[in-house]
């Protein structure tokens, strides 16, 4: 946890003893409990954070007599986007930015638009913040549908792809064959994040049945068939950009062009 202040004086100094709530009461606590009290507000980051507190909501532990106010959504988005990496905001934004009717998204709570996070941004204090801020907004897209989704695209950015197109439709003589995360239209090539999914060792790996694993290898056969190429990756060549790189050059996706 750390502590906010809107008070530039107040920045640096040690946290006021009543942050804690009731030390007495926290040691009885320790004494009659078991040693895992994560779940507890028992301390702050000393040094306090400039950043907005304001919020209707508050977390009560009456045990130790404290109250701590939650902040709100926004300020809590115009406080953290600027600080992430890029790959770990752009997660974010895709997932609060609102979804188009009919994805698979489509009604999530705690969404704000594009316009509104601009706003949020335009309120920052310093030209870094709102430029990092103003990047990600830039670079987001309510079409991803899940974190590997937004994560892959960020890092896919980074290294110096074509960005793809997302959610594209393979379709055959009788209709949709797959719908499928990523699509080069350029060079007719599809991209697959898996995840944790296998071919092998299917339901310890992907919690799916082989069945399942199956369906998904025949499916990539079905895109294949269509002259398309696909390329598929799982987290850990997410988490290492190089090996990912490596991929998708050996699969032919475009570099970009400045």
């Amino acid at each position: 946890m750390e502590y906010l202040t809107g008070r530039r004086q107040m920045l640096g100094r040690s946290a006021a003893p009543s942050l804690y709530g009731n030390r007495d009461a926290l040691e009885e606590l320790k004494a009659r409990v078991a040693p895992d009290l994560s779940m507890l507000p028992t301390g702050f980051r000393d040094a306090r954070r400039l950043g907005s507190s304001t919020g209707k909501w508050s977390v009560v532990s009456r045990r130790l007599g404290l109250r701590l106010h939650v902040q709100d959504f926004d300020g809590l988005l115009a406080d953290t986007l600027h600080r992430l990496s890029f790959p770990e905001a752009v997660v974010v934004t895709d997932q609060v930015i609102p979804a188009e009717r009919g994805s698979a998204r489509a009604g999530e709570r705690c969404t704000r638009s594009k316009e509104h996070l601009a706003a949020l941004c335009a309120a920052l204090g310093k030209g870094a913040q709102r430029e990092r801020m103003a990047a990600v907004l830039a670079f987001a897209d309510p079409l991803s549908e899940s974190v590997g989704e937004s994560y892959s695209r960020a890092v896919i950015a980074k290294l110096g792809f074509e960005l793809p197109e997302l959610q594209f439709r393979v379709l055959g003589a009788s209709g949709e064959v797959a719908r499928t995360d990523f699509h080069w239209r350029e060079r007719k090539l599809v991209g697959e994040f898996d995840g944790l999914m296998k071919y092998t060792r299917a339901r310890e790996l992907s919690g799916k049945t082989a069945a399942q694993v199956t369906e998904e290898k025949l499916r990539e056969d079905r895109i294949r068939e269509l002259d398309y190429g696909v390329v598929r990756w799982v987290w850990d060549e997410v988490m290492n950009p190089e090996r990912l790189a490596a991929k998708l050059l050996r699969a032919g996706v475009p570099r970009r062009t400045r």
